[in-house]
């Protein structure tokens, strides 16, 4: 471990709102967690940091020239939404694949700043929607703000909303981007500092570990995972797979998933419980779903449970074509194998084995 590594023996991810979390035993206050804002965070780390951008970095790699003297922690302004800090080895040519990266995560819990909207939009925010769903459109007003694909949309016209989703429909929302929502000129966007790995020569994020336990691997995995969310925990996404959990439900809990072996379950609009499964190698289509999908382990297959409101839970499912529309019962502690099984209608306490 280098001397630039051994002063940062942890760094957390943000702790209150725009703090980071630094903890530094060489600092003269001792074994103490320092709260830096982003501002003042470069101060914070001291003159040894360097404040380089992609191009530049790109250039030095391109011609194997040194970027840092002797090595040292540099911060690239235009990575992610903050900025990316990282450190070059001794040799200054040499970067680590792993740093701290700053984010503008979608407000799903409802706390952020929008007092920037009105000078941006002239709508004042009326109220805090959530995830947007055709469904939560039938008491919008202008003015309100709802999150899809992990940005902030306000209502413009409320008179133009028709059930298509924020992004294709400009003469019904505005986006509240993330640039330019710094302080004094709020978009609602919560700051978070997360730890990454960084492809910086196809410029794509390939890993994010967050606060709340979640660990995705794989660019389109972290592009369409929802963080930010204090529903969405625990979650381990590896192996070329893709949890396309962005767009479920801010009021959905999807917790303590293992998503392994090029699987891509798609949770979009799913507003229940999905929690504590498994897959491997396999998808899972959950569109517009509600109940409980808790405790299963789904191999080689790609159930769908559009529209299921029951509860599937504990079930063992291999290689099987599994259709939950519509179910409103429970189906618990079951194994399918090989199977087609069809439960289009109410299949309350069907047991999968029971079933041709």
């Amino acid at each position: 471990m280098s001397k630039q590594q051994s002063e940062f023996t942890e760094v957390t991810s943000v702790l209150d709102g725009d703090y980071l979390g630094l903890w530094r035993p060489s600092n003269p206050v001792g074994n103490k967690n320092l709260k830096i804002l982003k501002e003042n965070l470069l101060a914070g780390l001291g003159s040894s940091v360097t404040t380089l951008t992609k191009s530049v970095i790109l250039t030095h790699i391109t011609n194997k020239t040194v970027i840092v003297n002797g090595g040292g922690i540099i911060w690239i302004n235009n990575v992610a939404d903050l900025g990316y800090m990282v450190e070059v080895a001794h040799d200054g040519i040499n970067i680590s694949p792993q740093g701290l990266a700053g984010f503008y995560n979608a407000d799903y819990q409802k706390v952020g700043d929008y007092t920037g909207v009105l000078a941006l939009t002239t709508h004042a925010v009326t109220s805090k929607k959530g995830v947007w769903s055709a469904a939560r459109e039938s008491d919008v007003v202008t003015g309100d703000v709802f999150i899809w694909n992990g940005l902030h949309y306000q209502c413009i016209n409320a008179a133009n909303v028709n059930g298509t989703s924020p992004d294709g429909r400009p003469s019904a929302y505005t986006l509240l981007p993330k640039s330019g929502a710094g302080a004094g000129d709020r978009y609602g966007y919560i700051i978070e500092w997360d730890w990454i790995t960084y492809d910086i020569v196809n410029d794509a994020i390939m890993t994010r570990a967050d606060r709340r336990g979640n660990s995705v691997n794989g660019a389109d995995a972290v592009i369409g995972f929802q963080f930010g969310n204090g529903n969405c925990n625990n979650n381990t996404v590896a192996n070329d797979s893709f949890f396309l959990v962005l767009n479920a439900l801010e009021t959905a809990t999807v917790i303590g998933n293992t998503i392994l072996g090029g699987s891509q379950p798609d949770l979009t609009g799913f507003s229940g419980s999905f929690q504590v499964n498994m897959l491997n190698n396999s998808g899972l289509t959950a569109v517009n779903a509600s109940g409980q999908v808790n405790g299963n382990q789904i191999f080689n297959c790609s159930p769908n449970l559009n529209g299921q409101s029951g509860n599937v839970e504990n079930n063992f499912i291999h290689a099987s074509t599994i259709d939950l529309t519509n179910n409103t019962g429970n189906i618990t502690a079951c194994e399918a194998r090989m199977k087609t099984l069809n439960y289009s209608g109410n299949s309350s306490n069907k047991n999968l084995t029971d079933l041709p």
